[in-house]
């Protein structure tokens, strides 16, 4: 490998050094390492600093993602949209669930009387908790699916929009940065697969003691309630 050179200066009150050059193992020796979990490589590149370092040394990694300030800005500032959004998806999801029973209830209904049951009503094929079986006719059903559809797609076309007027606050073009709808990124899968640790800037580094440890966020499965 090349050779190492180190420079060091004295800052207030803690000695200070450089490291450049060399070889990770001499590295290992003069921070008096065993092992590479011990190091924190900081970087701001996913593949030349932090998928390197990782998979090659075992190096602990913080990924610098430097738009992430203004992320954080844009996203404090409108805290309160999401949880609309949000409202307006479980309403969607809500009305798409019943005109599903309904249409169904429906197609039943006209299959029997298709086939001479004379079926003239839902209590034909089973009470259903939603319906209301005993006093909705065919008749009755086609007009509940096309009101529940009309108003679905109101509120489909109202979530769209709202959506697309949020993710453009953040960028015109490309919206949030770690997100494609209500999906992480492709970079925000690569962060979380790649970065133990990430931050708009190695500064905000000052703020924690040199000995504190991170763990991640506990994971939830959709059964669980998580957010």
């Amino acid at each position: 490998g090349s050779e190492a050179s180190t420079s060091s200066s004295a800052g207030p009150g803690e000695p200070s050094a450089v490291y450049q050059g060399g070889h990770f193992k001499h590295l290992n020796r003069m921070l008096n390492v065993r092992s590479g979990s011990q190091i924190l490589y900081v970087g701001d590149h996913i593949y030349g600093d932090i998928l390197r370092s990782k998979k090659q040394l075992g190096w602990r990694t913080m990924l610098i993602v430097p738009e992430l300030a203004a992320e954080i800005a844009c996203w404090e500032k409108n805290n309160e949209i999401p949880s609309e959004l949000h409202r307006l998806r479980d309403l969607r999801d809500s009305m798409s669930d019943e005109l599903h029973r309904v249409e169904f209830t429906l197609k039943t209904l006209e299959e029997q009387a298709a086939n001479g049951s004379g079926a003239e009503d839902v209590s034909a094929i089973g009470s259903m908790d939603d319906l209301e079986a005993n006093d909705e006719t065919v008749e009755d059903l086609r007009v509940r699916a096309w009101q529940l559809r009309d108003a679905r797609d109101a509120i489909r076309a109202e979530h769209k929009s709202r959506l697309r007027v949020y993710h453009e606050s953040f960028h015109p073009v490309w919206g949030q940065l770690l997100k494609t709808g209500y999906q992480n990124s492709r970079m925000a899968h690569q962060i979380s697969r790649f970065a133990c640790l990430y931050t708009s800037h190695v500064a905000n580094m000052r703020y924690y003691s040199p000995e504190r440890s991170y763990r991640s966020r506990e994971d939830y499965l959709p059964h669980e309630g998580g957010n």
